[in-house]
């Protein structure tokens, strides 16, 4: 059966010939070395206005063979000329049926198809954002700057290490360590290490140098397991988006907030609407080992 997918951010090779790129073809492989096969093409509307900084992209295919094999896209110009993405590694979110199998709210289930996936959407964008990290695999290069010490703060969580170079030089993967949270790099020989031994190490050269853009690390970045408390998260700020949808106060309070009001006072009851509605604590509180905060120094 075919499955749709979507590849998010996508951004073409820049261009400083004043040619943009026109069209798109999307291709699948169920390794990351192919074989690669065409599964859909598409024209890029509007085409950039500035090919020196070509936008990012969004894509989706509905002939997909499989969500867990590798993508990859490629632009073509008007004249033929191609440029390929790095192959894309997706790890498939919980689909709108599967989240609502888990529920026995009834203004979830009241939902239209449409409904609950516009709701399934706006939930994933949400959490995506409280946590400042897609929860995807993406095979990349990313550059990032050297922080001037033998430990590296990585922009996003980095699955799988395939290269690593510092000023133009490879560096042995068996020199480096990823810590268990996948957010920082070390070298491995400075661990174990006495006082006098590490001083004589980082002296030698066994660290990341303070620079602009002089580390460049190729990989899977993200997560290549769906983190179950994340589909939870999902779920529940569903649940309560809908119940609050369902609310006989919602439009009113909607109304009232673009009336410019910022509070209700009537009889015993008090209430602040000012704010705009957000995360529940139930779903902030799942989340909060899924908050990144190893973005130090990224040009991604």
């Amino acid at each position: 059966m075919p499955y749709v997918v979507s590849l998010t951010d996508v951004r073409p090779a820049p261009r400083f010939d004043d040619i943009p790129w026109i069209g798109a073809t999307i291709e699948e492989a169920p390794d990351i070395d192919g074989p690669w096969t065409q599964i859909d093409d598409q024209v890029l509307d509007p085409v950039d206005a500035d090919p020196t900084a070509p936008q990012a992209r969004d894509f989706t295919v509905t002939t997909a063979e499989s969500p867990t094999d590798y993508f990859r896209v490629r632009f073509e110009d008007e004249n033929s000329d191609v440029s390929y993405t790095e192959p894309i590694g997706l790890t498939t979110y919980p689909s709108t049926e599967e989240l609502l199998a888990l529920t026995s709210v009834d203004e979830l289930l009241a939902l239209t198809a449409d409904q609950a996936d516009t709701l399934r959407d706006a939930s994933i964008s949400a959490i995506e954002e409280f946590c400042g990290q897609k929860f995807d695999l993406r095979h990349r290069t990313v550059t990032i700057d050297g922080q001037g010490a033998n430990v590296l703060y990585l922009p996003e969580r980095l699955h799988e290490i395939e290269g690593v170079s510092v000023n133009g030089y490879g560096v042995s993967l068996t020199a480096l360590v990823l810590s268990d949270q996948r957010d920082r790099l070390h070298f491995s020989s400075l661990f174990g290490l006495n006082y006098y031994e590490q001083a004589i190490a980082e002296i030698s050269g066994e660290r990341f140098p303070l620079g602009f853009g002089n580390v460049v690390i190729e990989g899977d970045w993200g997560w290549a397991d769906f983190p179950e408390a994340v589909k939870t998260a999902i779920l529940w700020d569903m649940e309560d988006t809908a119940r609050a949808d369902a609310n006989v106060l919602s439009a009113s309070i909607a109304s009232y907030r673009k009336l410019g009001l910022r509070s209700i006072n009537q009889g015993n009851l008090t209430a602040d609407i000012s704010g705009a509605p957000g995360l529940s604590p139930r779903v902030m509180s799942v989340l909060a080992p899924y908050i990144w905060h190893g973005n130090l120094g990224a040009l991604v």
